[in-house]
């Protein structure tokens, strides 16, 4: 992992992993549904039935967005109410052990070859090699 200027990578990856883990458990909410779907649908043969399963796939989608949308977590992100100390924490050690190893990367060594054109402000240019 290369360096992240003015990025602080374990507040980012936790956000991250809680993102993650909500698109999880929509998923999860999901299958259901959509299993009684094709089965009402190749086996019944009732569209009524399948139409209304759908339907409810649908709501659990429509929540989900919404909540993703508007919900608190997503508005904690704002630039006016970001506060990096109210980051989602991790699940379980594992979770916590791996994130951290993660982050300790993110101030790595990087070396960057001729070519290169850096963005401003992020170093000062150097015409000596090392």
């Amino acid at each position: 992992m290369g360096a992240a200027p003015a990025c602080d990578v374990p507040v980012v990856l936790r956000h991250a992993y809680a993102a993650n883990a909500r698109r999880h458990q929509r998923d999860l909410l999901l299958t259901p549904p959509c299993v009684l779907a094709v089965l009402f649908f190749l086996w019944a043969h009732d569209i009524g039935v399948t139409m209304l399963v759908l339907f409810l796939a649908w709501v659990i989608v429509l929540a989900f967005e919404l909540s993703t949308r508007y919900g608190d977590h997503l508005q904690s992100l704002r630039p006016n109410r970001f506060d990096p100390a109210a980051a989602p924490p991790p699940r379980n050690a594992d979770i916590a052990a791996r994130l951290s190893q993660i982050s300790a990367y993110a101030g790595g060594n990087t070396t960057v070859y001729s070519g290169y054109s850096p963005f401003v402000g992020y170093g000062a240019l150097s015409t000596h090699g090392p």
